[in-house]
């Protein structure tokens, strides 16, 4: 029996033995399989590994390449940065310099201001004495022309007596009728003292009083002075008279009196009787140009047989004065285009006044757009 049971060791020993010899067979078998299979596909594994290192390399390229892209965007950046900082800065600048300019600008604007404010207040005096000045030189031509008038009436007084004696009328022959002749002179010198209250003198320094009972002296004074009182000049001579001076087209007398002269007063008087005219300032240096002159005005001094003093200052001082050429039908004009005023030599007609460089202020300066011009005068005022 310990043999058999000995027997049957050594059998499953034996069978252990064989198993493991086949089982290392199996492994021996399974690792040459193995083996075959890597030499078989050695070929593509080396393939996937050499692409896989060539996408590693191509991801490891593109990065070092995204790299660059992304130190020269941020270089961009910075450059970017640094010029928005110029320009920041120099806006900076700028809204200093405005800054400064806004407030050397107030200053400026509160001085003008200043000075507006002191001009039209010296402006108002200056008007205010003008105005004054006006009054007064109304008060003393009335005056002037009442103590004219009383004066004749004087004189034509003492003629009746004068007469009187000389017809050797005796107060006890005709004590009625000289007592009656001294009652009506004695009235009438009353009303001449009372005139200066009984006349009216409007806005536009009109004297409604006849100049019939004035000389021509007494009307030339009057004029001068008024030119006077608007020029602050006095009167120097006259220059230019129709009367006694050529006129006519071709004549070179009125050039050669008016040339090279400045503060001239050109006074016109036409066939109805009408006086009116213009003053320049600046010298006549030229024919056939026009003159410039800020200060130029136009003027009435009579209209329809009655003392109407108008002042008319120019609007455009390009066109002041214009004196025209001896071969020329035309004279003389002051405004533009020959508008405001127009002189025609003696015997030509198309002498005319419309307001257009001058302002009119709703007057006539002639009574109508047309009028024949019957005399003529130039004086100088210094």
């Amino acid at each position: 029996m310990t043999t058999n049971i000995q027997t049957r060791i050594d059998q499953v020993i034996h069978c252990n033995n064989q198993l493991q010899s086949f089982l290392n067979m199996v492994k021996f078998y399974e690792l040459s399989k193995r083996i075959n299979y890597k030499e078989k596909y050695q070929n593509e594994i080396d393939l996937i590994a050499i692409k896989q290192l060539s996408n590693t390399i191509e991801v490891l390229q593109q990065g070092e390449d995204s790299v660059d892209q992304i130190e020269s965007e941020k270089k961009k950046i910075i450059e970017s940065i640094e010029k928005t900082l110029k320009s920041v800065e120099l806006i900076y600048q700028e809204c200093i310099k405005n800054r400064e300019y806004i407030m050397n600008t107030k200053i400026e604007m509160i001085n003008a201001l200043k000075e507006r404010e002191e001009s039209q207040h010296n402006y108002i005096i200056a008007e205010m004495e003008k105005k004054l000045n006006e009054e007064k030189f109304k008060y003393e031509s009335i005056k002037k022309q009442n103590e004219i008038k009383i004066e004749k009436t004087k004189k034509k007084i003492e003629e009746n007596k004068k007469k009187n004696r000389d017809n050797t009328i005796s107060l006890y022959e005709h004590p009625t009728l000289i007592f009656k002749e001294n009652n009506k002179l004695k009235k009438i010198e009353e009303n001449i003292l009372r005139q200066p209250f009984d006349i009216s003198i409007d806005e536009d320094n009109t004297i409604p009083l006849s100049t019939d009972s004035m000389s021509h002296g007494d009307i030339k004074k009057l004029i001068q002075e008024k030119i006077s009182s608007w020029t602050s000049f006095s009167f120097k001579q006259v220059i230019f008279n129709s009367d006694q001076n050529e006129w006519i087209k071709g004549s070179c007398v009125f050039n050669e009196k008016v040339l090279n002269h400045n503060n001239l007063a050109f006074i016109i008087t036409d066939t109805n009787k009408n006086k009116f005219g213009g003053f320049i300032y600046q010298s006549v240096s030229m024919e056939e140009s026009y003159i410039s002159d800020p200060q130029a005005f136009l003027f009435t001094i009579q209209i329809n047989n009655k003392i109407e003093f108008n002042k008319f200052d120019i609007t455009n001082q390009q066109y002041a004065f214009y004196l025209t050429g001896p071969k020329t039908k035309r004279l003389f004009t002051f405004g533009f285009g020959g508008y405001d005023l127009t002189v025609m030599k003696k015997g030509e007609e198309g002498s005319k006044c419309h307001q257009r460089t001058y302002q009119y202020n709703g007057h006539s300066l002639c009574g109508s757009d047309h009028f024949t011009p019957q005399h003529i005068e130039v004086w100088q005022f210094s």
